[in-house]
């Protein structure tokens, strides 16, 4: 939650001081998941001591970038085999997919590994919240949906990235499912 907060202060500076037009800096899952396995073993998560340690991480990890750029060292990205980076991000993908799927079926679930927290979803699958499951459901269509929509006209696309759009398109069609099922368990 604090990232959402500095996050704009350290795009804005991206924004005037970077070089690159095409990287994509952000608030991430994967930069979220490393970040909190380097500091869940030493504070508690959620706790003042946990947000300092996080802070303090991205200060480092933002100084290890700048002392990289400096040396140039950008140039050693060009070794690492392209099956490992393939290996990396898919098994990222996979395990925020997997992270996620509790969420998507409105259940609780826990785990330290990714294994862990499939062994606690499958149990669990009987209490799956159908409301919370549709909703989810209907924003993954309508992404999808809308993605190719937006995609299919030429004119959008030279103008402006249309997954932003399409984003909030599924949004929206979600929250309109979710209106309407609260509206009509209220009803029934």
């Amino acid at each position: 939650e604090t990232a959402f907060y500095a996050a704009p202060v350290a795009l804005l500076a991206y924004a005037i001081l970077g070089s690159s037009r095409q990287l994509v800096v952000a608030v991430s899952s994967a930069i979220a998941i490393m970040s909190a396995a380097t500091i869940s073993g030493l504070a508690p998560a959620g706790s003042v001591e946990y947000a300092a340690l996080t802070a303090a991480l991205a200060m480092l990890a933002g100084l290890v970038s700048m002392a990289a750029g400096l040396l140039k060292l950008g140039r050693i990205a060009q070794f690492f085999s392209e099956s490992v980076l393939l290996g990396f991000v898919f098994g990222l993908a996979l395990l925020i997919t997997i992270k996620q799927v509790p969420k998507l079926l409105g259940i609780e679930a826990h785990g330290e590994s990714a294994l862990e927290l499939v062994r606690d979803i499958i149990p669990n699958l009987r209490e799956t919240n159908l409301l919370t499951l549709a909703v989810g459901l209907t924003g993954i269509v309508a992404m999808i949906a809308l993605s190719a929509v937006v995609a299919g006209y030429e004119s959008v696309r030279r103008l402006i990235d249309p997954q932003p759009i399409s984003n909030a398109g599924a949004v929206l069609v979600a929250g309109l499912v979710g209106f309407a099922g609260n509206e009509l368990v209220a009803v029934y």
